[in-house]
């Protein structure tokens, strides 16, 4: 069966529908302008991008947590004893001042969750000093900034002060450092926004230039946003958006900040059924990397990286 006058139907058709909805007059010669300055061509043939993704196979699944930022301990331990009855496996804490962990990790078993801990040296010396105290010390997961060398940590190179407009600078200063950490693990902590192909190439652009350092890697992203705080449905269709295509770009964990009001918890308690509908639907683990010859989000990356 000839299928070659179908194809130039739909290809036709195709056209028309993208010159109608981005107001070009010229497909072939115009291009679209992303916030970041990037430009592509919307319409694109196989063979215009040579395809350069090459993603290890290692990835884990997307890890769900939520981001506590300077609330009182007894508050925190009230979500996590909520949360960990729905599979917790990821949470971050920041303080610039010594932490009561005691008070904050009662009745949680820390050594079956990872830990990002952010903050200033105080915040981190009173986690060692907690942690040296248990008896599964070695069992503990647990992350900290690049500038504390702490034995038995992982190495977190965080650029999450940088604006989400900062990507070429992120991507620059990833390279500087890589050269300089001895560590064979280390994960990368950035911000990211709900618009999906921005944030892909973004992540595409870290994958490429980690992989190339030969070290074992995690991808790990913090969603910062005031909007959340409208309503528990908003926040929730939001967060599965943006989960979504973390999963597809290999993100290992990312991050919420929790909402407020009488329905904190729920939204926390939800958010993780993103996480495990994710793990036990999408399959995205099954693939080695699903963006792998994704024309658009090539070229973009290569841009992307060109600049940096």
């Amino acid at each position: 069966m000839d299928n070659s006058n179908l194809k130039n139907t739909y290809s036709e058709a195709w056209r028309a529908l993208l010159k109608k909805e981005l107001k070009l007059e010229d497909l072939d010669t115009q291009t679209v302008i992303l916030e970041n300055g990037l430009q592509y061509n919307p319409y694109f043939d196989p063979g215009k991008v040579e395809l350069e993704s090459h993603i290890p196979n290692s990835m884990p699944a997307l890890s769900i947590g939520h981001r506590f930022v300077d609330l009182p301990e007894q508050l925190i331990n009230e979500y996590l004893k909520v949360l960990v009855q729905y599979d917790l496996q990821v949470f971050s804490v920041e303080y610039e001042r010594k932490v009561d962990w005691k008070t904050l990790l009662e009745g949680i078993y820390p050594e079956m969750l990872f830990i990002d801990i952010r903050g200033n040296q105080a915040c981190i010396e009173s986690f060692i000093k907690f942690a040296s105290d248990l008896e599964n010390r070695t069992a503990l997961q647990f992350a900290v900034p690049n500038a504390y060398l702490v034995e038995g940590a992982h190495v977190s190179l965080d650029y999450t002060k940088y604006s989400l407009e900062e990507q070429v600078q992120v991507l620059r200063q990833l390279k500087q450092d890589l050269n300089k950490i001895e560590s064979s693990e280390f994960k990368i902590c950035v911000n990211i926004d709900p618009h999906a192909l921005n944030s892909l190439v973004f992540l595409n652009a870290l994958h490429q230039i980690a992989t190339g350092s030969g070290k074992n890697y995690i991808i790990e992203c913090i969603r910062i946003s005031e909007q959340f705080n409208e309503s528990l449905e908003t926040g929730l269709i939001q967060a599965g958006s943006v989960a979504v295509w973390a999963s597809v770009a290999k993100v290992g964990h990312i991050y919420f900040n929790p909402i407020e009001g009488e329905d904190q918890k729920e939204y926390a308690r939800l958010i993780l059924n993103i996480q495990n509908l994710l793990a036990l639907e999408s399959k995205m683990n099954n693939s080695n990397y699903a963006l792998q010859g994704a024309y658009v989000i090539e070229h973009l990356t290569k841009s992307l990286l060109d600049k940096a």
